[in-house]
């Protein structure tokens, strides 16, 4: 049987793969620095097994998973984050010797994870991005602080969802806020802060190593954690085609390929035009989504990988609802003081459809898997800190 290696088994998009994988007879090997890694509890993983981690002891991983593919034959080599899509970007040719490995080169991916690059990439390519400014210190932005048209946001040059973005509405508050963001993300970027009023679009593309579309998808977030910006908790399949026409151009402006990849754009109330805010160069924690309405992204990229005809598959159901009910959506209720108005509503009611990110009737086992986490990280402070502070 074919096999795949699926990184970062604690995440939610990890056991989407692994489900969307098996069903087609892939024998699934996950592995994590987490021993509670919710997917290790799935029935569709054959083997798991637990690594140093990538983003504290990256040599230490990368020697582990060298080794790994040396001593077993695996088919396909799938990093599910940042860090691993980053260590097997940056090993690239060597894991080639040993595995597929559905990848873009190193260059690429730093260019994607880069926001200031992407942003200067967008303008190249005629892609409509926030205005943006990039001091080289605190003493520049400081110097910027007369002359911004606030509201701003405070950004990392790298980060994932709403992490390190801070919200200015004066030039008084600048300074500190900037020297905030600065001592754990240094040399942030500041944006025009962009209004919008109807939810984020995520254009979701598998591109091919020349840089085509062998794969999309589109939904629109309409609930995030935490509440006011960060990552979705429930969406809707939908399209938007100004979106994805923009984001097709500024990723085969780039060069993107071979691999996943996901946007995320915003309309500007003030113009009704979609607005870039930034991409992801990785599979994206809402995968199920797609995977429910018909866009099966990690079987296409397997089958990419080997070397088989793929695509372009760009139909799929429109209005299928997924959620992130444990713990996302959850904590999104516990928190909305708008709770019980809320729409569409938290739990779902007799005759209404939607797929889930963890439950499962067919793999219930990652659910009581969560619990099993969540207890394992009781007293983990930089843990819980994670789950609710931005910073």
């Amino acid at each position: 049987m074919p096999s795949v290696f699926i990184t970062d088994f604690d995440h939610r998009k990890a056991l989407a793969a692994a489900r969307n994988l098996a069903k087609h007879g892939v024998t699934v090997i996950g592995g994590s620095d987490d021993p509670s890694a919710i997917g290790r509890f799935s029935k569709y993983c054959s083997r798991f097994v637990r690594y140093p981690s990538p983003r504290t002891r990256p040599d230490d991983y990368y020697a582990f998973l060298r080794g790994f593919l040396e001593e077993h034959a695996v088919d396909v080599l799938m990093p599910m984050d940042d860090e691993t899509v980053l260590i097997a970007a940056a090993h690239r040719d060597e894991l080639s010797r040993l595995t597929a490995v559905p990848v873009p080169p190193l260059d690429i991916v730093r260019r994607a994870r880069d926001k200031a690059q992407t942003i200067s990439w967008a303008r190249r390519a005629g892609v409509r991005a926030p205005e943006t400014w990039m001091p080289a210190s605190p003493t520049e932005a400081d110097a910027l602080a007369r002359s911004l048209p606030f509201p701003v946001l405070i950004k990392p040059r790298e980060s994932s969802g709403s992490r390190g973005i801070v919200r200015v509405d004066g030039p008084s508050e600048l300074g500190a806020k900037y020297r905030q963001v600065h001592v754990k993300y240094p040399h942030p970027m500041i944006q025009e802060f962009i209004p919008y009023t109807e939810g984020k679009y995520h254009v979701q593309l598998l591109m091919d190593a020349g840089s085509r579309v062998v794969a999309q998808f589109t939904h629109q977030v309409i609930r995030e954690w935490p509440i006011r910006g960060g990552v979705g908790t429930f969406w809707i399949s939908t399209s938007h085609p100004d979106s994805e026409a923009q984001t097709i151009r500024l990723l085969e402006a780039m060069g993107w390929g071979p691999g996943v990849v996901m946007s995320e754009f915003v309309v500007d109330a003030r113009t009704g035009q979609a607005v870039l805010m930034e991409i992801n160069p990785r599979f994206w924690g809402t995968l199920q989504s797609s995977i429910s309405a018909g866009v099966e992204f990690p079987h296409l990229l397997f089958e990419l990988a080997m070397g088989r005809p793929v695509g372009p598959v760009t139909q799929y159901q429109h209005g299928v609802a997924c959620q992130w009910l444990l713990p996302g959506d959850i904590l999104h209720f516990l928190f909305n003081p708008h709770r019980w108005h809320a729409d569409p509503p938290y739990f779902p009611r007799r005759g209404d459809s939607r797929a889930f990110a963890i439950l499962s009737r067919d793999d219930p086992m990652p659910a009581f898997g969560l619990f099993l986490t969540v207890a394992y990280h009781l007293f983990d402070i930089g843990k819980w800190k994670h789950v609710f502070r931005k910073l």
